[in-house]
């Protein structure tokens, strides 16, 4: 607990090479369902709450292994206690961004790859006045050298309540 000495961890990790190893998967929209649910819902939606009987409450559930739909019944003080697993404490964020749009690199590697990219030809495609700094062009896959393509986009969350 030495001020900055967290910042001096993270600026020596940032500036090493990480390998991921990450297998293909057969439906990419597994991936974007599984994804979803971590990011774009809450822990418990109200239709999986089926009722409170006797201070127990009835609850939906996925049990992926015969991929069927089930019932479970759990106390008050448990679903509460499992449900507080899943909120952030206070300044923690459930959506970070990596390598070039991580905070600490941001400000310095992003005008370097736009002007990268403008160079090489290609147009960024800027989103909105909001995402000025976040721009879209196609990256070629590092393991085949195909052109990747965008599966799916999650609007924000505010513009899906308001229906844009």
């Amino acid at each position: 607990s030495h001020p900055g000495e967290i910042d001096l961890i993270l600026e020596r990790l940032m500036g090493q090479d990480w390998v991921v190893y990450s297998k293909p998967c057969l439906r990419t929209e597994h991936v974007i369902d599984y994804l979803a649910r971590y990011t774009h819902r809450t822990a418990v939606s109200n239709r999986r709450l089926l009722g409170l009987e006797q201070d127990q409450v009835g609850l939906r559930y996925k049990d992926y292994r015969d991929r069927r739909w089930k019932v479970m019944q759990l106390s008050v003080d448990v679903l509460i206690q499992r449900f507080l697993l899943h909120v952030l404490p206070k300044g923690l964020m459930r959506i970070r961004h990596y390598g070039f749009l991580a905070n600490a690199c941001r400000a310095k590697q992003l005008p370097r790859i736009l002007k990268a990219i403008a160079e090489a030809g290609l147009q960024a495609v800027v989103e909105s006045e909001t995402e000025k700094q976040v721009a879209r062009w196609c990256f070629a896959c590092p393991s085949c050298q195909r052109p990747m393509r965008v599966i799916a986009q999650l609007a924000p969350q505010w513009q899906r309540m308001e229906g844009g």
